[in-house]
């Protein structure tokens, strides 16, 4: 909420100042000046916000070019990245409720595996799980993003083509090295693409080499009604469930075939997100 409590304070403080100042108030139906004040000065704070984050993006991305995985610049980078993400799911309306942070690891790398949903599940992830340098395989259309894309360019987050098997080998390949050197966890979606209902589509068994070949836990997360954000934002809020359900460690899963971990996985997530429908 950084961001936006500074585009509040000084919307707000604009909207004081000039009634009393350059843009004064002599008659009571002048009561909409103080409105269209605060207004105005919001919209644009705001769009000063995103060209100061695009402008640390472009400068965060050639430095880390330069100094790859310098640990202060990528915290700078994951500073700004989740400040851009709360900003804009303030702006969607979205409240968040994480539980069961203190069940991840906290001194070792992971693989990170969620049912997917809405777009806004990797942007809530990242929000929520920030201190814990979770970077994310995804869509190559994801790296064209506005803003964004410096960002996910500055960090370890993997294109992927899903229609280019050996491109998908190699971000893989990736991956696991990123884990095994400790400089970030991964985050995945073992399902390939969004659900349009509440049944969770395939999942792509092959993600799961990464936890096995790394040999690193397994973090299993759900998330529970981003579906919903698209159509209730910006005026009706969406509460938003992300849980941490539970951690694999790597000893529970070693020696296992991918297909094998991928149905233990997909078991754990779909007994919590039962547990949700029957409380609905």
């Amino acid at each position: 909420m950084f961001l936006e409590f500074i585009i509040l304070g000084l919307s707000v403080a604009n909207a004081v100042i000039a009634p009393l100042t350059y843009w004064k108030i002599y008659n009571w139906w002048d009561f909409y000046i103080p409105i269209v004040i605060f207004v105005t000065t919001y919209i644009i704070a705001l769009l000063l916000v995103i060209l100061f984050l695009q402008i640390m993006g472009m400068v965060l991305r050639y430095l880390l070019k330069k100094m790859p995985n310098n640990k202060i610049l990528t915290h700078r980078a994951r500073f700004f990245l989740k400040s851009g993400l709360t900003l804009i799911n303030f702006h969607s309306n979205v409240k968040v409720k994480t539980k069961g942070l203190a069940k991840l690891p906290k001194n070792e790398r992971f693989l990170l595996v969620c049912n997917h949903r809405s777009n806004y599940d990797p942007m809530i992830s990242i929000e929520q799980l920030n201190r814990f340098e979770v970077d994310f395989i995804t869509k190559e259309s994801n790296m064209k993003i506005p803003v964004a894309s410096n960002y996910l360019k500055a960090l370890n987050f993997l294109p992927v083509d899903r229609n280019d098997p050996i491109q998908s080998l190699k971000m893989m390949n990736k991956a696991i090295q990123l884990i095994q050197e400790d400089i970030c966890s991964i985050g995945v979606y073992p399902e390939g693409t969004r659900g349009h209902t509440e049944k969770m589509l395939p999942f792509h068994e092959g993600v799961f080499n990464i936890a096995i070949k790394a040999q690193c836990p397994i973090v299993i997360v759900t998330v529970k009604n981003t579906d919903c954000i698209k159509k209730n934002a910006p005026f009706k809020r969406t509460k938003v469930f992300h849980d941490i359900v539970t951690v694999i460690p790597y000893e529970e899963i070693e020696g296992k075939t991918a297909k094998a971990v991928s149905d233990l996985v997909r078991d754990i997530m779909e007994n919590n997100l039962r547990r949700y429908q029957q409380h609905e």
